[in-house]
C-alpha cells in the first residue's frame, strides 16, 4: 500500500513539473522568440519514460499480488483436501 502512495506522489510531482516547465518555456519564448529544442525534447522524453516505468511498476505489483493470492489459495486447498 505504501508503494502505491509513493507512485501517486511521483505522478503528481511529474505533472506539476511538466506544467511548470511548459509555462517557463512559453514565457521564454515570449521574451526571446526562440526555444531550446534539445532541452524540451530531453525533458519531455524523461517525463514520458518516468510515467511509462511508473505504469509498469503499478501493473507488475498487481500481477505479483494476484500470483501470491493464487498460490496461497492453491496451498490452502491442497491442505484441506489432504485432511
Amino acid at each position: 500500500m505504501k508503494n502505491i502512495r509513493l507512485l501517486k506522489v511521483i505522478v503528481v510531482g511529474l505533472l506539476v513539473g511538466v506544467l511548470v516547465f511548459t509555462v517557463a518555456m512559453i514565457y521564454l519564448f515570449y521574451l526571446f522568440q526562440c526555444v531550446p529544442d534539445s532541452l524540451i525534447y530531453s525533458f519531455y522524453g524523461f517525463c514520458g519514460g518516468e510515467a511509462y516505468f511508473t505504469t509498469i511498476l503499478k501493473k507488475a505489483e498487481g500481477v505479483i499480488e494476484n500470483a501470491v493470492t493464487d498460490v496461497t489459495e492453491a496451498i490452502e486447498t491442497k491442505e484441506e483436501s489432504s485432511i
